[in-house]
């Protein structure tokens, strides 16, 4: 067996000849990088995002009233605070809050093409939902179910290990769209909330205990007279 030689080492005036020889081809790939670099930050839509945290207390809510009972007896709940975190964010992600922030602010606002895009963008946007839509952009049905889809991708919410507070980020394409879809977004949970938590026939017992109340205190007062 013959022993192979090394190759002879390249010279630094090899690699500068290489050099010279496609600096053509490399200044041709440099400004198309940055072209398209320049075309992506001009025709991408921009974003905007908006932070809100809410503050989950435990326990107190979790106390509901037995109209039957006296005043004094109530019927804790007892839950798990990772449990109540958990049924916290799952009515936050719930189809039926979207619906809600839907019907309020409407499908227009969260489906219109965004203003920070050209106008060959829009264009191209416009295609594509008719293309989804099957030529029936008109229709109410399909309109509410895509702006839906489009809330329900746009809100995100999170919390903590050993944290009562979940961050909720809403992400739209100008920071004022955002910060009002997450405004809804927050009464309709509250709204939620206080149905849930409603005690059902308490006001009504409260009435009857005032009135009865209200009662012996006159009997006692007309017995002392």
């Amino acid at each position: 067996m013959m022993p192979t030689s090394a190759p002879p080492p390249v010279s630094r005036r090899e690699l500068v000849v290489v050099a010279l020889r496609h600096k053509f081809k490399a200044i041709f790939v440099f400004c198309s990088i940055v072209a398209l670099g320049a075309g992506l930050l001009f025709l991408w839509p921009r974003s905007y995002e908006s932070e809100a945290k809410l503050f989950i207390r435990l326990g107190r809510s979790s106390v509901a009233l037995d109209p039957t009972a006296t005043v004094g007896q109530v019927i804790a709940i007892n839950e798990s605070r990772e449990r109540e975190i958990n049924s916290v964010l799952e009515v936050l992600k719930s189809r039926e809050l979207c619906e809600r922030v839907v019907e309020q602010l409407g499908e227009e606002e969260l489906l219109d093409a965004p203003p920070t895009t050209s106008p060959l963008v829009n264009d191209w946007l416009q295609r594509a939902r008719r293309a989804v839509l099957g030529g029936g952009d008109d229709r109410p049905e399909m309109r509410r179910e895509l702006a839906v889809l489009a809330l329900k991708g746009s809100i995100q919410a999170t919390v903590a290990k050993d944290s009562n507070v979940i961050r909720m980020v809403c992400e739209a394409r100008s920071p004022e769209l955002a910060q009002r879809i997450l405004q809804s977004y927050i009464a309709a949970y509250d709204e939620h909330h206080l149905k849930l938590h409603d005690t059902s026939g308490s006001f009504d017992f409260f009435a009857r205990e005032a009135e009865r109340a209200k009662t012996e205190l006159t009997a006692a007062t007309t017995s002392l007279q």
